[in-house]
């Protein structure tokens, strides 16, 4: 029961990217280059999703029910530069938007590629949809500790969310 909710979730965020970019895009005529840019963000999502989605069907075939992560140095600006192209797809549809602040240069850290986007995806998607306490915050409180982190949340009723995730760099 927990994996089909834990899948529903991972599969929503992306999903509705492709959604949000297509329904965007189509609200008013365009030049040429931003279909073609519409276009590659939707395919790089869908990319992506094929990715998560071989994950989780990996996941759903073992027979130990533990999951193995794979750790090992990443590039963390990179993932949150990606999330962060996600999410503003997620939010512009409700009018808000998704800021990153990191620095530029790369920063490494110990982890597992696929549950740290996880996590960063599941922060944005609940951000977005302002979760409430005991919803699928868990998983991300999981992942991060897992990495040997800290998740906290700071919520403004009706200004939004802001989330601070620590990591130990490596």
């Amino acid at each position: 029961m927990q994996f089909t909710a834990d899948a529903s979730h991972d599969l929503r965020t992306p999903l509705t990217e492709i959604g949000s970019t297509a329904e965007i895009t189509l609200q008013r005529p365009r030049q040429p280059e931003e279909y073609r840019d519409a276009m590659r963000r939707i395919l790089e999502t869908s990319e992506q999703t094929t990715e998560l989605l071989e994950n989780l069907l990996e996941l759903a075939r073992s027979d130990t029910g533990v999951v193995k992560l794979e750790m090992r140095p990443v590039d963390l600006n990179q993932h949150l530069r990606q999330a962060q192209q996600q999410g503003a797809a997620l939010a512009a549809g409700k009018s808000l938007s998704v800021t990153l602040q990191a620095p530029e240069s790369p920063t490494s850290v110990q982890a597992d590629e696929v549950a740290i986007h996880r996590l960063l995806l599941i922060l944005i998607d609940n951000a977005v949809k302002y979760t409430p306490a005991g919803g699928n915050s868990e998983i991300a409180r999981w992942i991060a500790e897992t990495h040997g982190g800290t998740i906290r949340a700071e919520s403004v009723l009706g200004s939004g969310s802001v989330f601070h995730v620590s990591l130990p760099v490596s």
